[in-house]
């Protein structure tokens, strides 16, 4: 079998599920408002760059079916300017894309243990449960350990995903980000995470 053959064989990536939703909103929301038209080339110039190969002559049927299931989420909506159709993030598309650049958020802990404890707490209303549930699930996801109710632990330097949380969230004053010099009993933390001093 020839090098030529063995390369044709290659099969594109499977897009895992949402990335085209998040790149369709990533786009529209740096564009401002998007022209349908300009949307498709778009689309697959970032999923390349993602290194994602989609088929070029699936395009129409593929980004329709996509925009439509965004428009009937109420994260887009269509605009007419003149015979031209444009697209727009709604405000619940622009909450979706926060929370997608909030997740992928990373926490950086490659370096050593500097023996201080990060604390979250927080204090969020019953009126916003969604958002305190979403808070949760955040911190669960990033590696914080729960010490007491609606206080939460975490070994490294994580200022800045706090910061991009209450932002995302407009969370302001009810979560409050402590570095503790020691925290009573941490053994159990210590061994969750695998830490020495």
């Amino acid at each position: 079998m020839s090098r030529l053959t063995k390369i044709k064989e290659i099969k594109p990536r499977r897009i895992p599920r949402g990335t085209v939703e998040k790149v369709v909103l990533g786009t529209v929301a740096v564009a401002g408002v998007l022209a349908v038209t300009a949307l498709a080339p778009a689309i697959f110039v970032a999923l390349r760059k993602l290194g994602f190969l989609p088929r070029s002559s699936k395009s129409p049927f593929y980004i329709n079916s996509i925009l439509g299931k965004l428009r009937d989420e109420g994260l887009v909506e269509f605009v007419k300017d003149g015979r031209i159709s444009k697209l727009r993030l709604t405000e619940s598309g622009e909450n979706k894309l926060r929370h997608y650049r909030v997740t992928e958020s990373l926490i950086d802990h490659s370096g050593k243990w500097d023996g201080k404890w990060r604390m979250i707490i927080f204090d969020i209303k019953e009126t916003r449960r969604m958002v305190r549930d979403t808070l949760r699930d955040q911190l669960i996801f990033q590696g914080f350990r729960k010490l007491q109710h609606s206080v939460w632990v975490y070994p490294y330097d994580c200022e800045e995903f706090i910061g991009l949380l209450k932002t995302a969230f407009s969370l302001g004053k009810s979560v409050i980000y402590i570095i503790a010099e020691r925290v009573e009993n941490d053994s159990s933390l210590r061994e969750y995470y695998g830490l020495t001093n």
